[in-house]
């Protein structure tokens, strides 16, 4: 759990800087005559494909130096489904952004910190299992690998070693 640990705060700062990005810069300037909902999504496509895939990656190679792209890929997507998923829940379902709301207002500001909360417990979440599946899933050893350390485990096990005398110490009164 340890090395999982430095990703946490790296999670929850990654998406306090695109959610203010995107709420307070991008949509308003650049929307592009589409609604904000896709706009948002469209804008984390690339913040939570490539953060997902750097997890992946960074499990797996600081685990057994092996990096597999196409599982860093689905992992990839995987954040940027959490990601979505818990933005849309915010942005749909308006007892989850009622408390923001009372207390920072029913504004951009409420909303952007409702949708850093969730998005961020959401993330968190992922970025701990997809970590941890990532080391799993590209750390197999194949079995001719298995086969030869059985073997030469195998020999060291039949071996007989003869233990030495040692001169017994005599103890006297």
């Amino acid at each position: 759990m340890g090395a999982v640990r430095k990703y946490i705060p790296i999670t929850v700062l990654v998406v306090i800087i695109f959610v203010l990005l995107s709420n307070y810069i991008l949509i308003p300037n650049l929307s592009f005559g589409l609604p904000n909902l896709f706009m948002y999504m469209i804008y984390g496509l690339f913040v939570f494909i490539p953060y997902g895939y750097y997890i992946s990656t960074e499990a797996s190679q600081s685990k057994c130096n092996k990096v597999n792209r196409n599982v860093g890929i689905l992992d990839g997507f995987k954040a940027y489904m959490y990601a979505m998923g818990s933005y849309l829940l915010v942005y749909f379902v308006s007892f989850l952004k009622s408390p923001f709301s009372e207390i920072f207002g029913n504004n951009v500001k409420g909303d952007s910190i409702a949708e850093i909360f969730y998005i961020s417990l959401n993330l968190v979440i992922c970025v701990i299992m997809i970590y941890f599946r990532s080391a799993e899933k590209n750390c197999n050893v194949d079995v001719e690998t298995i086969e030869k350390n059985v073997k030469k485990l195998d020999i060291f096990l039949d071996k007989k070693y003869v233990k030495k005398k040692v001169p017994m110490i005599k103890v006297k009164d």
